[in-house]
């Protein structure tokens, strides 16, 4: 099978990013952009807007490599559904992350690319990319230079390593991420219900703790507000909170009604 190592390139800001969002949410978010895409392969390498490319046909049957898959693919399931790119047939997902992890590297691409390859990654392109626009970026030769380079380091990853992950561990990363992407059934109506339970659960519970006035605005598991409370009653305060802490418990039953 043909491998390519594949790299999509988004839109983030402060506000709309992986690191305050699933990645579901991110690609149907109306901020969603993919500005630019990279490909890698055997004398092969692409990389301009998706909508660009033009060579679809080499990705049917083929093995798709991308540095968090469970990322990328997803990326490349919202393209398709926006009708960006074509529906292809039969590719097959494979993670370098994983791949890495499995190696006992660090699981990002910069960890794994130095301690597997001895090649250290710059970074720094990216991170300035945050709040600019895909019209701002698309064409940045700096920025090109970067994403080609990520599929180029995610391909050589997959090249040299990918003999040592055997082939159930390979499968079992992609159904694991292809599963959790197809989300869970949830009931919305109990999980409501429950919801207030525990809201109520909670208040009830805060109006014990005679150092918490609002139980929004302050903090009922400050260790310091308790010491504050404890040496006002003249008792001493508790190592630990952890309700299966042997000391906790002993703690509680001594001096839990002052």
């Amino acid at each position: 099978m043909n491998t390519f190592a594949i790299d999509f390139e988004t839109y983030y800001d402060r506000d709309y990013s992986l690191k305050k969002m699933d990645a579901y949410s991110y690609v149907h978010h109306p901020k969603f952009d993919c500005y630019l895409m990279s490909v890698y392969g055997n004398d092969f390498k692409w990389i301009g807007h998706p909508k660009d490319f033009n060579q679809w046909h080499h990705f049917e049957n083929a093995i798709l490599v991308a540095h968090n898959a469970a990322f990328d693919s997803l990326v490349f399931k919202r393209l398709q559904e926006k009708s960006i790119i074509p529906q292809i047939e039969n590719q097959i997902w494979r993670c370098t992350a994983s791949l890495a992890v499995y190696l006992s590297a660090p699981r990002s691409l910069k960890g794994a690319c130095k301690q597997l390859l001895n090649i250290d990654v710059d970074k720094t392109q990216r991170s300035k990319a945050s709040g600019q626009s895909g019209a701002d970026l698309f064409g940045n030769e700096a920025m090109f230079t970067y994403a080609l380079e990520d599929a180029r380091l995610c391909f050589l990853l997959w090249e040299k390593f990918n003999h040592l992950w055997p082939v159930d561990e390979k499968e079992l990363a992609t159904l694991t991420f292809e599963w959790a992407q197809q989300g869970i059934s949830v009931d919305l109506q109990t999980l409501g219900k429950s919801i207030q339970t525990l809201e109520t659960q909670r208040f009830n519970a805060v109006q014990n703790l005679p150092w918490v006035d609002d139980p929004d605005s302050d903090t009922p598991l400050s260790r310091s507000k308790l010491a504050v409370a404890c040496r006002e009653a003249g008792i001493p305060c508790p190592v630990s909170l952890a309700m299966d802490d042997p000391d906790c418990e002993e703690w509680e039953e001594k001096y839990g009604p002052e």
